[in-house]
């Protein structure tokens, strides 16, 4: 293996953080498992590195947490931990449309490789120490914006040209159907991206995960929208997130309970069966708590499951 660069190994010391269990983990397993330090011949230059590390994490606004206290005599009662909120959206920040664009090629770049192997064996090194949950993943570090769905691009296109698109979208117990649509924006809200459009002259939102064709661009131009209109559209969209919240009771260390930043939370989603899709993912992390009918939906998919392969 090469010799990893200063990104590669914040990127596995912040793995192992992720990965620690609810005790922390001690310098000297951190050093053992991040391969970068290993390339110091001496322990003062490895402690010195881990030092600045740590200064770059928090200076990042990753909140490193010491257990225990420093001062103390034994190396290994010093302990190092992410608070809950580490990796927590600053509170009051709004992204733009374009903003959301760059976000999805990161994902998608992220998305395209899979982890380096100096991280895999990090992890490795951490459950061999007792540090490391055996059954946790470096997953709960990966976006999770669902930037894959191929018609974000397109649909971005559309709107830098100001040409309407055409697409099969598909409700619910519903067969597909062939939309023209005039796109104004796309967004990311309640875990899902999302099109304002208006069909012959109506604003509505499409979800891109029932998109299931490829969208073509038109030639036809697309219209211009009224600002008061698409403020509506909004707070519309808005409401109806909020008239649907879910109570979700998450296994402590698990890739849910990072996702979705607690013990247990109350989570406003758009899309029950999207939504029931996300959760069924996350396996027996999730228990859900309220509302009923949203619990009994996921049941019945997975007896369907169950029914469908005895």
């Amino acid at each position: 293996m090469g010799k990893q660069t200063p990104a590669e190994r914040l990127f596995t010391l912040t793995c192992c953080l992720v990965a620690a269990q609810s005790y922390g983990v001690s310098k000297r397993q951190l050093l053992e498992s991040v391969a970068g330090y290993a390339e110091n011949k001496t322990q003062d230059a490895r402690d010195r590195m881990f030092e600045r590390d740590k200064d770059l994490l928090r200076a990042m606004g990753i909140q490193l947490e010491v257990i225990d206290g420093e001062g103390s005599d034994d190396p290994e009662a010093t302990r190092y931990r992410l608070t809950k909120q580490a990796f927590d959206w600053p509170k009051d920040f709004t992204l733009n449309e374009r903003h959301m664009q760059l976000l999805e090629l990161a994902a998608k770049a992220w998305n395209h490789q899979s982890l380096g192997q100096e991280a895999q064996s990090a992890l490795t090194r951490m459950r061999a120490f007792g540090a490391a949950y055996e059954q946790q993943s470096l997953q709960v570090v990966s976006p999770r914006l669902f930037a894959k769905d191929p018609n974000f691009t397109p649909i971005a296109e559309a709107i830098d040209r100001g040409v309407q698109i055409e697409v099969q979208y598909q409700k619910p117990g519903s067969a597909p159907e062939l939309k023209l649509l005039n796109p104004v924006r796309l967004r990311f809200k309640a875990g899902q991206w999302l099109l304002l459009a208006s069909d012959n002259g109506e604003l509505k939102n499409y979800l891109l995960r029932r998109m299931v064709s490829k969208v073509a661009l038109s030639d036809l131009a697309s219209h211009s929208v009224d600002a008061l209109d698409i403020e509506a559209a909004e707070l519309s969209l808005e409401a109806h997130i909020q008239s649907q919240q879910a109570t979700l009771e998450l296994r402590p260390g698990s890739e849910a309970w990072y996702h979705f930043g607690g013990d247990r939370v109350q989570v406003a989603y758009m899309d029950r069966e999207l939504f029931a899709e996300e959760l069924i993912d996350l396996g027996m992390d999730v228990k859900i708590l309220e509302p009923k009918s949203l619990a009994d939906y996921v049941t019945d998919q997975l007896q369907a499951v169950i029914d469908s392969h005895a």
